[in-house]
């Protein structure tokens, strides 16, 4: 699909008309912390884990396998496909 000319000048104008105090945001290490000032990210499963606590453990009532990533994920699900068939 292509994107006219104008159409793209048009969002620009508007993106540039809407940042009225580019002090605010000078470079993009000063837009990150500025951004992670009030928004604090903790890294880690510590909370997925609590939260998993207090709800029961309930992923551990279910038989599946997840399967995720760029790429192979059809390989590895016909290899996985075929293995649990072997085993019934």
């Amino acid at each position: 699909m292509a994107v006219s000319p104008s159409l793209v000048g048009n969002v620009g104008e508007a993106v540039s008309s809407s940042i009225s105090n580019t002090s605010l945001v000078r470079t993009y290490s000063a837009c990150l912390r500025s951004l992670f000032s009030h928004h604090g990210v903790k890294l880690g499963t510590e909370r997925l884990l609590q939260v998993s606590s207090k709800l029961g453990q309930p992923h551990e009532n279910f038989d599946i396998l997840h399967v995720a990533g760029t790429n192979g994920k059809g390989t590895t699900c016909a290899k996985l496909a075929a293995c649990l068939s072997m085993k019934g």
